[in-house]
């Protein structure tokens, strides 16, 4: 009497094995794209923030006479109507969202710059202390900051 053997159709260990691998890594690359898009609109939001800021800024520069208020007051912008409502940029490190100085005074008239750190550091300053240096994120690897000045 003769027995057929059946044999079944399986996937081998190895087969599998390739396969959760390549998952692995297709899900790796999507984390690390999502991450960067994070990163991007949080930045994003901060640049469109600190221009709220500057406009805000300057609007009180031109009434003031050129003169530029001596520290940055978010509250104090919002309360006077410069600004329309805080900004809800989320700053790094836990500190202040923007960094904010006067650079110079001339002809009676103050010039200011105010700051924004960036996630991706891409922006177009270098902040170190109180000095502020303009750097090109193409060559430079710590343009952390992007500023904006009057």
């Amino acid at each position: 009497m003769s027995r057929k053997i059946h044999s079944k159709k399986a996937f081998t260990l190895i087969e599998v094995m390739v396969v959760v691998a390549i998952i692995g890594i297709l899900a790796s690359m999507g984390i690390s794209s999502y991450t960067r898009a994070l990163q991007n609109g949080r930045d994003a939001r901060r640049k469109s923030d600190l221009d709220e800021v500057r406009k805000a800024l300057q609007i009180y520069w031109a009434e003031h006479l050129g003169n530029a208020p001596a520290s940055l007051d978010l509250a104090s912008l919002t309360t006077n109507g410069y600004l329309d409502k805080n900004p809800t940029s989320v700053p790094l490190g836990g500190g202040e969202t923007f960094s904010y100085a006067i650079t110079s005074s001339t002809s009676g008239s103050q010039k200011f710059i105010v700051c924004v750190q960036l996630e991706r550091k891409t922006g177009n300053y270098k902040v170190s202390g109180s000095t502020y240096t303009s750097c090109d994120p193409a060559t430079a690897s710590d343009c952390s900051h992007f500023c904006a000045t009057n």
